[in-house]
């Protein structure tokens, strides 16, 4: 059996390089003579420059400056295709799309988190001045600390990350050579239904009938949700492990462990 291997990040767990490694390495132990391809993906957010890195070349790394003027490193890659084209992970030099939501996750004080709120409300009013309309309030406007406004502002165009790194790692060759799809993330809920790499694979699958299995974290989804998406199976690392904090805290081992025991039952 051929089957593509195309799983997100898994929070701060796994990157998608690595969750992908662990799902194969299971999955070999469980069923030896699958054919196996690793195509890990990304909906736009933390790690996708490594995905894209793994189909496009060689991880640039700069000093820039970070949210808070101090420098930090941050990762790039260019596009061989196209030598002006270069993509870049925001987050890693401004922090992350609200600083009240998300500053907290990534070690925020509540002090620094009223500076960042403040920072962003004059850097919205500025933007709106400069653009001549309420670029703030537009879809996809705080993405990536207020970048988003300030490129919408300039011309700039929103669209789907999950798209958009699938086109460049060629996913849908990948979908269509496979007879089974493995994905995953985090935590698979309602919001993996909508612009993520679960739900776009679903979607390049489900023309082809292939079946989607999603091995996450966490699956906060019932067998309803799932028929009605397209997903195959859903099987949990947390389950697996017996906690989600072993999940959390031994992430690659209890994936790999989860990928042998689906890969042994699969079928």
């Amino acid at each position: 059996m051929r089957v593509l291997i195309a799983p997100d990040c898994f929070g701060d767990s796994l990157t998608a390089v690595e969750a992908a490694q662990a799902i194969a390495d299971g999955w070999r132990r469980g069923r030896s003579d699958d054919a196996l391809t690793l195509a890990p993906q990304s909906d736009g957010g933390p790690g996708f420059v490594g995905v894209l890195a793994g189909r496009l070349g060689e991880v640039h790394t700069l000093r820039v400056s970070g949210p808070l003027t101090a420098a930090v490193c941050a990762d790039w890659v260019l596009d061989p295709a196209t030598p002006w084209t270069a993509y870049i992970e925001c987050a890693q030099a401004c922090g992350m799309g609200a600083a009240s939501v998300f500053g907290p996750q990534k070690g925020a004080d509540p002090d620094t988190v009223r500076i960042l709120d403040h920072r962003l409300s004059e850097w919205a009013v500025d933007l709106n001045a400069a653009a001549g309309r309420a670029v703030s309030d537009e879809p996809g406007a705080g993405a990536a600390g207020g970048i988003g406004a300030a490129l919408l502002a300039l011309g700039a165009r929103r669209e789907s990350g999950a798209a958009i790194i699938a086109e460049h790692t060629r996913l849908a060759d990948d979908v269509a050579a496979a007879d089974l799809v493995i994905t995953g993330e985090g935590r698979f809920d309602d919001q993996s239904l909508h612009g993520k790499v679960v739900s776009a694979l679903a979607a390049g699958a489900r023309s082809r009938r292939i079946p989607v299995l999603v091995l996450a974290g966490q699956v906060i989804l019932g067998e309803q949700a799932l028929r009605e998406a397209d997903i195959a199976a859903a099987a949990s690392i947390a389950d697996h492990a017996g906690s989600v904090q072993l999940a959390i805290d031994d992430a690659a081992n209890q994936l790999e462990g989860l990928a042998q025991v689906t890969a042994a039952t699969w079928g």
